[in-house]
């Protein structure tokens, strides 16, 4: 199945070796045979086939799956460069979102200093919607809460880092 640019699995696999163990591509062409390629963009690891620019993660999906993923490739790691195939997923952008990784106040995702109260109030945001899960004395435990909702609502893309 031929993507909007027109590469294929059969014309990539022609051009390049994918090891999904380890997630680097390298050269199938003659003179530079073996030799890993891609260089890095925007903390992405770009390849250039055919004239034109690829992320190595969209290109792994591609020679895996015989086709581009009709969504965006989520390194489940949060690690940009880590294109092996155990650690990509098709994820829509939301979910590609809750997979962020940030600390905020207190050193817990999701959890904020609230100055009206003066405690440590849990929120996570649900499609397009912020819900709120209480007011804690104790970042601590507010950071448990947290984790535990993410866990609840997020699921297999709740990420705690």
């Amino acid at each position: 199945m031929p993507a909007i640019s027109g590469l294929t699995q059969g014309r990539l696999k022609q051009l390049l070796h994918y090891n999904p163990d380890t997630g680097v591509f390298s050269s199938n062409q003659r003179r530079y045979r073996g030799k890993e390629i891609g260089s890095t963009h925007q903390g992405y690891l770009r390849i250039t086939v055919d004239c034109v620019h690829y992320r190595a993660h969209r290109l792994a999906y591609l020679y895996m799956t015989g086709a581009f993923p009709s969504s965006l490739v989520d390194h489940k790691n949060n690690r940009r460069k880590d294109n092996r195939w155990e650690n990509l997923r098709c994820c829509t952008h939301t979910q590609n979102l809750l997979n962020m990784g940030k600390k905020k106040e207190g050193g817990y995702k999701n959890v904020f200093w609230d100055k009206k109260t003066s405690r440590w109030m849990v929120r996570l945001q649900m499609n397009r919607r912020i819900e709120y899960f209480g007011y804690y004395k104790d970042p601590e435990l507010a950071g448990l809460v947290a984790e535990e909702a993410r866990n609840k609502y997020h699921g297999e893309f709740a990420n705690h880092d």
